[in-house]
Parts: structure tokens; C-alpha cells; sequence
């Protein structure tokens, strides 16, 4: 047996961590793929083997489930499935087995670039599994696999991502299509460090007192308006909003890096923002019809201070698995 699943990462464009607290995210799924690959090979064990995320190749035993980093996924999915080692697999007809996790292209020089690489991962592992197993494929399980690997902590948002592609709208585990203005344009940049996403989100949850209360109100409220009307001066204040909330909460969403591209952007007149948790990773500047002459310049601006803009594009479509 021979079988493919590919799913696409994601960058968040308006909502991280209001959508932790019921408010609205716009997702845009990227043209940056993960794929797992599964090959029988007729061996008495299973072998594991990752591509991007760094981990030792694993040959496993079929009397137990793999257990390094880059299979641990896997293990996860499995183990939902209610399988406790990788011979009850031979009970459903699937044989031993080679799989190959790529992330590749979701790391730079070695980095990770913070487009939800474990998401990808989870989605194409798991509709893979499931079409091998025969069983029937179901978002809210994908999410709740990947959520539990994470220690109960994320929306889902990312998951939704990847199962969908394009671009969503994402509230309290829903998804909708959403589509950009003809007139917005976006770069993305990558800040040339990595973050945790799971360090910040666990810190968001740590939060109390009338203060953080209010900023995440603020931060809700005008994550609402944002996606209601996706223009560039509801961007704007969506960019002052969640800087405010940062302040009020100190995640560090807007690390040094952020700062300066900011800087960058405020100084060609467009809205920038970090993708997702913040501290390094991605970030997003946003534009219209009034001010595309200055994309170019922003590119310019920023790749001379350092920074790599990326060539990302919205995925058409989402996870897939071939044959």
C-alpha cells in the first residue's frame, strides 16, 4: 500500500487570542504544505522518519506505538483510535509500514517559520490514518487530538486551517468561508526568530483582573468589526487594539522584531500586525488600491533591515490524501 496526505499551514490575519476567548478569527490557509507519506514494506517493523522538524529515524517494534518527537502525532492519533500497539494494526489489515513526515517547507535555515507546522501535521496525519483504517474523517476529533497533544491549550483555529484551506472565519469551533476585499493586498515577513505559541497561549490563560478583562474586550470587539468590514482602517485600529492588549498583559506579542516592522509599516502607511501567539515567528503588513505603490517599498525597507519577506499565496484547497 501507497498512500499520500498533504495539508496546508496557516497564518492568522485578524482574532489570535480573542478567538481563545469566543471571539472571531480570520485564518488564511498558506500554499506551504506538509505531507506523510506511507509505504508497506513487507520489514517486521515499522519505520518513522521526519523531514524539517529535526528527529532521530525510529524503527519501531509492533508490539508497541513509536515514541520519539516526530512521531509522538502519530502516537496520539493512534492511541484516539483506541490502539495500543502497532500490531493492532495488522487486525485492520494495515501491514508494517514506512512513514515520512516533511515539514521542510515550513522552516528556514533551520527555523521553524511559525505557519502551524504541528496542525499540518495533525490534519494530514490523521486523514491519512483514517483513510487506511477506514474510518469516517471528523474536524471536531482532528481538533480535539491536536488540542490534547498541546495539553488541553488552542482554539483550533489552525486545525480548521488546514482542513478547510483558503480562508476562513473561525468562532467557537465554526468555520466559515471569508474572502478578502479585491482592494486588500498582504505581505507577509518572517521576523528571523522562532516562538512558542504554546508558551504564549499558556500565559494568555494565566491572566486575570479588570484590566486584562477590559483590553480583551477591547481586543474582541474590534476583532468583530475587523472581519464585518475588512478594511485597511479597521486594520488599523485591529493593530493598536492588540498592541494595547499586549501592554495590558505583557505576552510580548510584539517583540523587538515586530516593533520595527511596525515602524516600517506605519512609516509607507499600512497596518502590520504578528501572526498568530507573536514573539517572533511571522507577521503580516496589510494595504489597499490607495497605497499598493508602497508595497514594494516595504518589501524594500524590510528586507534591507533584515528581515525575509516570504512568497506565501492562499492554498486553494485543503488536507488531500492520494493514492
Amino acid at each position: 500500500m501507497n498512500m499520500k496526505a498533504v495539508a496546508p499551514g496557516k497564518a492568522v490575519l485578524t482574532g489570535e487570542y480573542s478567538v481563545l476567548a469566543g471571539g472571531p478569527a480570520v485564518v488564511l490557509a498558506t500554499n506551504s504544505f506538509v505531507s506523510i507519506s506511507l509505504e508497506s514494506t513487507g520489514s517486521e517493523s515499522w519505520a518513522f522518519e521526519t523531514l524539517g522538524f529535526e528527529s532521530v529515524p525510529e524503527l519501531v517494534s509492533p508490539e508497541r506505538l513509536p515514541a520519539s518527537s516526530g512521531s509522538s502525532l502519530i502516537s496520539a492519533i493512534l492511541k484516539k483510535f483506541g490502539f495500543v500497539t502497532l500490531r493492532d494494526l495488522s487486525d485492520e489489515g494495515l501491514l508494517p509500514s514506512k512513514i515520512i513526515t516533511d515539514s521542510s517547507s515550513f522552516f528556514l535555515s533551520g527555523k521553524k517559520l511559525g505557519l502551524g507546522s504541528s496542525a499540518a501535521v495533525c490534519t494530514a496525519s490523521y486523514r491519512l490514518l483514517c483513510q487506511v483504517l477506514n474510518r469516517e474523517p471528523n474536524i471536531k476529533e482532528a481538533i480535539d487530538i491536536h488540542r490534547t497533544w498541546q495539553g488541553g491549550a488552542g482554539s483550533g483555529l489552525d486545525v480548521a486551517a488546514s482542513w478547510h484551506g483558503q480562508i476562513i472565519s473561525f468562532q467557537n469551533a465554526e468555520s466559515q468561508q471569508f474572502y478578502l476585499p479585491p482592494e486588500i493586498w498582504i505581505e507577509f515577513v518572517w521576523t528571523g526568530k522562532s516562538s512558542t505559541t504554546f508558551d504564549h497561549i499558556r500565559k494568555f490563560q494565566s491572566l486575570n483582573g479588570k484590566q486584562n478583562k477590559k483590553a480583551l474586550e477591547s481586543l474582541k470587539e474590534s476583532s468583530q468589526t475587523t472581519k464585518e468590514n475588512f478594511h485597511l482602517q479597521n486594520l488599523l485600529h485591529y493593530q493598536k487594539t492588540l498592541k494595547e492588549f499586549d501592554d495590558a498583559c505583557g505576552l510580548n506579542i510584539f517583540s523587538p522584531e515586530h516593533n520595527k516592522l511596525g515602524t516600517i509599516a506605519h512609516q509607507n502607511g499600512l497596518a502590520y500586525k504578528p501572526c498568530g501567539a507573536g514573539g517572533g515567528d511571522i507577521g503580516v503588513a496589510f494595504g489597499d488600491d490607495t497605497n499598493k505603490e508602497n508595497r514594494q517599498s516595504f518589501v524594500d525597507s524590510a528586507t534591507s533591515a533584515g528581515f525575509v519577506c516570504l512568497n506565501l499565496e492562499t492554498a486553494e484547497h485543503g488536507v488531500r490524501v492520494t493514492a
